[in-house]
């Protein structure tokens, strides 16, 4: 290519290298409206658009609806060279299907969680700290019981059921939390990311109903899919649905005998 024609190409880009912006699809969507706006943004010089649910959506997230909207765009957008670009969730982040995926617990987001609770405190912690899951089923992973100090503690040892620490120890609780539910994500929770049945869920619900209801469009009139933040948690790391086992595992609390796992 020539310094011409790459001035050329500079001054009027195709619609492959020009901006897209995130078109955001909400209140009551009408196909003729949204053709209309797709006009507007070619005369802006957009060379594409992100179609985004977002707050205030009234027509039904993946619904019926939804996939014929979608692709009268992407028919329109094609003919008017422009690039249609999908995103994968309602608002922000990708992960849990505006709470399709996550109205099922088995797919919501849990981490570990520690809590340490001082001797004076131990007759009533089963109260103050019992993290459950929505259903009522309390998860613990493990007790110990320890002597605290200022470099940390010393003398652990393992509490079985319904045992508490003696007088000058400490007791260290480990178990799963699960996320809480939020407006957010439709009165539900996020995602487990870190458990491979919780994602592909999410994939099935999302992405392959797009590949079942666009016609065959992926890869031609609709361009691609953006996936925005998926993640682990801000503040905590996400925990896998078997990892309360490969935690006692790996820290050396079970041991695999002729009888199975047991307890150290």
């Amino acid at each position: 290519m020539t310094i011409k024609e790459k001035q050329n190409l500079f001054s009027n880009p195709p619609a492959e290298f020009r901006g897209k912006p995130f078109w955001a699809w909400n209140g009551k969507l009408e196909e003729q409206e949204l053709l209309r706006q797709i006009d507007i943004m070619k005369e802006m010089g957009f060379g594409g658009y992100f179609m985004h649910s977002r707050t205030g959506l009234e027509t039904e997230y993946l619904g019926k609806e939804w996939f014929e909207l979608t692709n009268a765009c992407a028919g329109y957008g094609e003919k008017q060279g422009m690039e249609s670009w999908l995103y994968d969730e309602d608002r922000w982040p990708s992960g849990s299907a505006g709470g399709m995926v996550t109205k099922d617990e088995a797919y919501r987001a849990m981490f570990l969680d520690m809590v340490v609770v001082t001797d004076r405190d131990a007759h009533k912690h089963m109260d103050m700290y019992h993290l459950e899951k929505s259903s009522g089923e309390p998860d613990t992973v493990i007790r110990f019981a320890c002597r605290l100090t200022e470099l940390g503690y010393r003398e652990e040892r393992i509490l079985t059921d319904g045992e508490l620490p003696l007088s000058g120890e400490a007791e260290v609780i480990f178990r799963i939390r699960y996320s809480e539910c939020k407006d957010v994500y439709n009165g539900f929770t996020y995602l487990n990311t870190m458990d491979k049945a919780s994602v592909e869920r999410y994939l099935d619900v999302t992405h392959n109903a797009y590949a079942r209801s666009c016609e065959g469009r992926l890869g031609s009139s609709i361009a691609g899919i953006f996936t925005d933040e998926p993640h682990r948690g801000a503040l905590f790391s996400t925990f896998p649905k078997d990892g309360k086992m490969q935690f006692l595992l790996h820290r050396g609390y079970l041991k695999n005998s002729r009888k199975g796992l047991v307890m150290i």
